[in-house]
């Protein structure tokens, strides 16, 4: 944090809130992220209400910075800090709901934004962040979306037998009918990829011989 911090000495925290919340209002990512990193310096020792705040409100103000740069490094240093911060028994059910909603909303931009091109290494940071996300006490709706995520996370990476149960559960939970139906179709196909990996190849090699 201490690489964003350059606020005036004469400025008090109350100053430096108010004034935050009016940048991030106004849309100045930079700027926002520069005075609630000032505000966390001050009290990031708290664990309390305000500093878990305090974090959700610096991520916010990471996302309007680097609005186009879904892979910079330091919005995830963010994403993972505040994670962490959920992880520890201080942290409140507020706080945790509200934490919770941005992360999945950050996670599931950075997913689609750049799926199905994602790399080795940017899937294995978000199938570890959708994990450590689903050990969290979670409300149904946003569990299901993490374990959606989390099933073609490990699709992509090629666990298949890991994405199929993913997808059978995504099923089972979710009530929208949409989801239900593409979480069933991938599930059919991971099942597949699972159990006969080279039933595809075998198949196309059979028609071919009897054409």
């Amino acid at each position: 944090l201490s690489t964003l911090i350059k606020v005036p000495r004469q400025d008090t925290p109350t100053n430096i809130e108010q004034r935050a919340a009016q940048q991030l209002k106004a849309g100045d990512g930079a700027g926002a992220l520069r005075s609630y990193a000032a505000l966390l310096h001050a009290v990031a020792a708290e664990h309390s209400p305000r500093e878990c705040g305090l974090r959700i409100s610096l991520l916010e103000a990471a996302r309007l910075r680097f609005v186009w740069q879904a892979d910079e490094p330091r919005l995830d240093a963010l994403a993972d800090s505040l994670l962490t911060r959920l992880e520890q028994p201080a942290a409140g059910a507020e706080c945790t709901e509200r934490a919770v909603a941005l992360l999945l909303e950050l996670s599931t931009a950075q997913h689609r934004a750049e799926h199905p091109l994602l790399s080795k290494a940017r899937l294995d940071k978000l199938t570890a962040r959708y994990q450590r996300l689903l050990k969290l006490p979670l409300q149904s709706e946003p569990a299901t979306q993490l374990r959606y995520l989390l099933a073609e996370a490990q699709d992509l990476r090629g666990n298949y037998c890991a994405a199929a149960p993913s997808y059978d559960t995504v099923v089972a939970e979710t009530r929208d009918e949409s989801t239900k139906r593409s979480a069933a179709g991938q599930a059919v196909q991971a099942w597949q990829q699972c159990l006969y990996p080279a039933w595809d190849e075998s198949f196309e090699r059979l028609r071919f011989l009897t054409e």
